[in-house]
């Protein structure tokens, strides 16, 4: 029930309890002399204008205000989706620069190579968050859009594995991927790469050792994309809100770890967007695995 009609309900019933309690007095007032009974009618004439007056004027300021958070609430996602055009192109920069200097031919000092990675990673994060803040705006305002395209899952899942095995070994850690059938779907291929570039992501982020393993396989009409990590795994306490937007695991193990809390439900989000679904199984302690889970075809709209 929408709030308009919680209102208009609510007048009606108090406008019924008032004229209730007018004819019961009207009935009383019968047997009063004739002066007192027309005082007694005004006065209650009076309190019932009155009443209804104040309700009246009170539902509307409600709305007024309802309206003017709504209004602060646009001019929000507005500059939220302008600011973040106007950053992407600054962050693209810094980061071709940083490809630049390592590929000029010039020898780079250790130090130098150093300050040109923690530069790289920066700028990398920042490009992240620039990129959740819009689409969370996007979403907020059901503007985001999607390019269904044919593209092989081996494909996406290997040049994800691919770009990540250097940032997973700094750590001593291995990632790799599971599965060599070659499998089609229909579906927007960025936006399932964004997702599966977040999965994998933070199992290299939250697995302090071992390995991040990506597979995918296919059941009946969905194609299941699994991340597994052998990291420090998730309570249960902590799954039940896991996808909650702004949500942070807080610990010991993750108060040095960065992040806004916007990726897991911005991953879900678009997944559910796209016809399907991302799911977590995890043990504390052992790890964890999402599983993206994909309709083959376009879902019908």
């Amino acid at each position: 029930m929408t709030k308009k009609a919680q209102h208009i309900i609510t007048f009606l019933f108090l406008v019924a309890i008032v004229l209730f309690v007018g004819i019961k007095l009207f009935d009383e007032l019968n047997t009063l002399p004739l002066q007192i009974e027309n005082a007694m009618t005004i006065a209650v004439f009076v309190l019932m204008v009155s009443f209804l007056v104040l309700h009246i004027a009170h539902t509307r300021r409600a709305a007024e205000i309802a309206k003017a958070f709504q209004q602060v609430d646009v001019l929000k996602q507005e500059f939220i989706a302008m600011a973040g055009s106007e950053m992407r192109t600054p962050i693209t920069n810094i980061r071709a620069y940083v490809e630049l200097l390592r590929t000029s031919g010039g020898e780079l000092t250790q130090e130098q190579k150093d300050l040109a990675r923690k530069i790289e990673n920066a700028s990398g994060n920042l490009k992240d968050l620039v990129s959740d803040m819009v689409e969370s705006t996007e979403l907020e305002r059901d503007s985001i859009t999607f390019e269904y395209t044919d593209f092989d899952i081996e494909t996406l899942v290997s040049e994800v594995v691919e770009a990540f095995t250097p940032i997973a070994r700094e750590k001593g850690l291995q990632v790799s991927k599971e599965g060599l059938k070659e499998l089609v779907v229909h579906s927007d291929r960025v936006k399932v790469r964004r997702a599966l570039v977040n999965l994998v992501s933070n199992a290299i982020k939250y697995t302090p050792k071992g390995s991040v393993i990506v597979s995918y396989l296919e059941e009946g009409d969905h194609v299941e994309i699994h991340v597994r990590d052998s990291g420090i795994g998730i309570s249960e306490e902590d799954l039940k809100k896991l996808f909650q937007k702004f949500y942070r695991i807080k610990s010991k193990e993750t108060e040095t770890i960065p992040g806004t809390g916007l990726g897991l439900w911005l991953t879900r989000a678009i997944i559910r967007k796209l016809g399907g679904n991302v799911e977590v199984i995890s043990t504390k302690g052992v790890g964890t695995t999402f599983i993206i889970s994909l309709p083959v075809t376009r879902p019908a709209t």
